[in-house]
């Protein structure tokens, strides 16, 4: 076989390659516009999938661990912020709601197997219920953050499930407490396919590591946290 024609290696990062229907948000970064090659074949799939006038729009893909470091930074000092009198462990836990942590716990995003993503109609972002990347209705009785919630219109209940179904043809699962969050292949895949939930506390309901194929990368594509 020759070179042209060799596929490349299930476990590689790719470039996220754009068409007319799959985008890449602009200000992503080029070391970020990567997934897994399964990961990212996978995600083409669904793309080909929507109807007339639909598109994925990527806003988030693959992280290095720094840049993990630095959202769950981020995420716990807005949470101290909010909540002065919460202890540590508390803020630590309510911090791992909203962003995976980078050494216990990695995200999918740094295993380059998990994108962040949206709907496009007729070129105009489809309403979802809240911005991607807004938390300040986290911890409410209308956490419009998670995926299902009842403070949604029926449109924005609608175009949820448009987002999912779309990625469903793929095979990605959406992670419930964010809904723009879909994977393939790692940890949090597994646990959803098979469980239904990310509940660490449920000690008897949680994967083992050969039920997934893809962990964390730690500073380059070949150097993999084992376990």
């Amino acid at each position: 076989m020759s070179d042209d024609l060799r596929l490349p290696a299930p476990n590689a990062l790719v470039p996220i390659e754009p068409n007319d229907r799959l985008l890449v948000a602009e200000r992503l970064a080029p070391a970020s516009r990567r997934l897994r090659a399964e990961v990212h074949a996978r995600l083409q799939r669904a793309a080909r999938g929507l109807p007339a006038g639909a598109q994925l729009l990527v806003l988030d893909a693959f992280r290095t661990q720094p840049q993990q470091f630095n959202s769950w930074n981020r995420r716990f000092a807005a949470l101290a912020r909010a909540h002065p009198d919460a202890d540590v462990a508390t803020l630590m836990e309510q911090c791992r709601r909203d962003v995976a942590d980078p050494v216990n716990k990695p995200s999918g995003h740094q295993s380059g197997a998990a994108v962040d993503i949206t709907m496009l109609q007729d070129g105009r972002e489809l309403d979802m219920g809240s911005a991607y990347g807004d938390f300040s209705t986290r911890g409410t009785a209308q956490d419009r953050v998670r995926t299902v919630c009842g403070a949604l219109t029926p449109d924005q209940q609608a175009n949820r499930r448009r987002l999912a179904d779309a990625l469903a043809i793929g095979g990605l699962v959406n992670y419930p407490e964010e809904w723009w969050h879909f994977s393939y292949g790692d940890r949090l895949w597994a646990q959803i396919r098979r469980f239904g939930h990310d509940d660490g506390t449920r000690t008897n309901e949680q994967v083992a590591r050969a039920e997934y194929s893809f962990v964390a990368v730690i500073d380059g594509p070949l150097f993999e946290v084992a376990g």
